[in-house]
Order: C-alpha cells, then sequence, then structure tokens
C-alpha cells in the first residue's frame, strides 16, 4: 500500500516518527554492548580476585598492581564497545532516513514539499532579495516562486522576490536559499536537515548511556 504524504507537515511527521523508532533501537544496542562490558569487567575482577588468594603474602603487591592494569583494560575495552555501539545504532537509523526521503522525491508530493522548505528557509533569512538554488533534475518541477514570496513576506514583514537557480545541491533533493549577496546562506536540504537531526539523535544515546 502506498503511503499518502501531504506536505511538508507530513515529511515532517515521517522524521519525528523515525526518531521515535531511534531512540528504541538505541537503547537495545547499547544496552546488549553494556551488558557485554559489564561482563567483560565482572570476569577480569574474579580472575584478580583468584590470583590474589592463590600468591603468598609477599607477592600481594605485585598482584594487585596486575589486577588493577587488568581491570582498567577491561574498562577501556568495555567503553570502546559502547561508544561503538552508539556510532552504530546512529549510523542505521540515519540509512533508514535516507531510504525514506529517497522514496519521498520520487513522489509527486514532492513538489509541496520543496515549497515549504524553500518558505522555511527564506523566512530564517529574513526575507528580501532571495536565490533558492535546486537540484537539476527538480527543473521540471513547477514551483509556485511568487507565491512563495508572498508567504515569506506575511511571515517576516519584508517585501520579497526570490530567483530559482538550479544546480547541483544535494544526493537526495531539497534546496539551498541564499540572500542575492551571497553573505548568508540557509541549508534545507534533506541531507542539511539529517544532520541538524544527528545533534538530536545524538542526545537520545547520550542520555541513554547515562541512564545505564
Amino acid at each position: 500500500m502506498t503511503e499518502k504524504i501531504i506536505g511538508m507537515e507530513r515529511f515532517d511527521d515521517i522524521v519525528a516518527g523515525i526518531l521515535k523508532e531511534a531512540k528504541q533501537k538505541v537503547e537495545e544496542i547499547i544496552s546488549k554492548a553494556k551488558e557485554q562490558a559489564d561482563a567483560m569487567i565482572a570476569e577480569a575482577e574474579r580472575k584478580v580476585e583468584e590470583q590474589v588468594k592463590q600468591r603468598l603474602a609477599k607477592l600481594l603487591a605485585s598482584v594487585e598492581e596486575e589486577g588493577r592494569r587488568r581491570i582498567s583494560e577491561a574498562k577501556l575495552e568495555a567503553r570502546r564497545i559502547i561508544l561503538q555501539a552508539k556510532e552504530e545504532a546512529i549510523m542505521r537509523v540515519f540509512d533508514e532516513v535516507t531510504t525514506k526521503l529517497k522514496e519521498i522525491v520520487e513522489k509527486p508530493e514532492y513538489a509541496k514539499i520543496l515549497e515549504k522548505l524553500i518558505c522555511e528557509a527564506g523566512e530564517a533569512l529574513g526575507g528580501g532579495e532571495l536565490v533558492a538554488t535546486l537540484n537539476e533534475r527538480d527543473a521540471n518541477i513547477k514551483i509556485d516562486w511568487e507565491g512563495i514570496a508572498k508567504k515569506i513576506e506575511s511571515k517576516v514583514g519584508r517585501e520579497t522576490k526570490i530567483q530559482g537557480t538550479y544546480g547541483k545541491v544535494s544526493d537526495i533533493g531539497g534546496v539551498i536559499v541564499s540572500t542575492a549577496d551571497g553573505k548568508f546562506t540557509f541549508d534545507n536540504t534533506f541531507e542539511g536537515r539529517m544532520k541538524r537531526m544527528e545533534k538530536k539523535l545524538r542526545l537520545i544515546a547520550s542520555n541513554v548511556l547515562l541512564r545505564g
């Protein structure tokens, strides 16, 4: 069944849903990694305790030093495992997001999403004389430039004009909007939005680690 996507609101719903699923995946992956790390540390401590009991009293100091070294190594390895699990979880989520976004670009509703992205970027730049650059493959998409400019004007209270251009801006989709003088740019490509989303996802993973 093909899911109907309506404008940018639906796009944001998809991203929000993926973030929600991501939190659960990150928790599961990191939880397994922590179990592995805890078991590694416990085994190191057990071996050290056995050695201490077996050694003579005069060798106790050297045994304890060796034990501290082994436990320290185990803790470092445990930290490496947890951090690797965190990165793997985040990359897995972004792979899924990329797949979803590539599907969106092929749908008719992508035109409305583009207009929403342009409008959002124009508002962030405060309106005025703007240049919106889209991918060359989007040149056949009909964009209501005048209508978008009016929407931005109504939001920022400043006369706005938008010039549409085409080039290579994204491997997936979206738009880059700049002021006419080139001093300010707002990256509202899908990759740009994903990069901003990455901060939220890393915060989720960090919170999971802190709770552990």
